[in-house]
């Protein structure tokens, strides 16, 4: 259903007869401007379709004569109305030409701003390019060490482990030395405890002997120069069992002392392996934290990269940007 309309044919028309009484032409815009509202489209056709049935009318009834001063002003109005529509396509022109070249100066001004964005934009990323190739640089670089560091540690574990299972099997074999050292020393001591038993009891013999020699006198003298000759020996043997057992304690206290200076050693190679997988753990964060840096570089720069493309692409204006005279003169009659 359309939309009833807001001025009527009746308001239309009088306004027109206002215009006409107060000699100004009558068009869209005057009966617009008269009446405040409606489409100066819609207003002209009603007035000219008024025009157009009133004229037959007209033509009819003979004109009665107007008093000379209102002839003489219509004349005047008449060539003032044939003046203004001779100037109107000169004005229009000129307004449109006048449009046409501020427009064009302020796309041109508007591209200037672009450009110089766009340079400015161009300069931020080549320092930031610049600062990221710097960065990924020294990244790399510290990459590379941190990767020698993380080989040279890794070999330094290896050569570390290496040595203490030589340790540890140096000081295993160590401890079964010592402990063989003092099952033989424990041995040869018991065997000179028994040896020097064996020598008290044939000394008690011998001193029996002896005195049962001294009872016979003459006839055990020989048994017992031989006696004694015995319990000589037997007494340097155990002289010589007592001196092997000091030499054999003396060597214990050494091997000892060694096992105890070789697991020292072995507590120090811990405490170094220790120390060595705690720099290995700090090198493999800080290789991890440069990568991210790196990544983060290249992020950054694929970011400043898309946006300098963009704004490049953004900066050409269209060959159509500009506005068609002929367009602009209508924009007046179609506001």
């Amino acid at each position: 259903m359309p939309r009833p309309a807001l001025v009527s044919d009746a308001a239309i028309l009088e306004a027109g007869q206002r215009l006409l009484a107060e000699g100004r032409a009558v068009n869209g815009w005057a009966l617009r401007k008269a009446i405040g509202a409606g489409q100066p489209e819609r207003l002209a056709a009603i007035w000219q379709a008024a025009q157009v049935e009133a004229a037959p009318a007209a033509d009819a009834a003979p004109a009665s004569p107007l008093p000379p001063s209102l002839e003489q002003q219509r004349d005047s109005m008449r060539q003032q109305a044939l003046e203004l529509v001779d100037r109107l396509p000169v004005l229009a022109w000129r307004a449109a030409e006048e449009l046409a070249l501020q427009r064009t100066r302020e796309e041109r001004e508007r591209a200037r701003r672009q450009r110089e964005e766009v340079e400015a934009l161009e300069a931020t990323a080549r320092e930031v390019l610049a600062e990221a190739d710097a960065r990924v640089a020294a990244a790399e670089q510290r990459a590379e060490e941190l990767a020698a560091a993380l080989a040279e540690a890794r070999t330094t574990i290896a050569r570390l482990g290496e040595r203490q299972q030589n340790l540890e099997t140096a000081a295993r074999q160590a401890a079964e030395g010592a402990a063989a050292t003092e099952a033989g020393l424990r041995s040869q001591v018991f065997g000179a405890e028994q040896a020097a038993a064996r020598a008290r009891r044939d000394a008690a013999a011998a001193s029996a002997t002896a005195e049962a020699a001294m009872a016979e006198a003459g006839r055990e003298r020989a048994e017992l120069v031989s006696t004694r000759q015995k319990l000589q020996q037997l007494h340097d043997a155990r002289e010589a069992a007592r001196t092997t057992a000091a030499e054999l304690t003396t060597r214990l206290a050494l091997a000892e002392a060694r096992a105890e200076a070789m697991t020292a050693d072995a507590e120090r190679e811990r405490e170094e392996r220790a120390n060595t997988e705690v720099r290995l753990t700090q090198i493999t964060q800080a290789w991890a934290a440069a990568t991210e840096r790196a990544a983060r570089a290249e992020a950054t720069l694929a970011t400043i990269t898309a946006r300098t493309e963009a704004a490049a692409v953004g900066t050409a204006p269209a060959a159509d940007s500009l506005p068609d005279p002929s367009i602009v003169s209508q924009e007046p009659q179609n506001a």
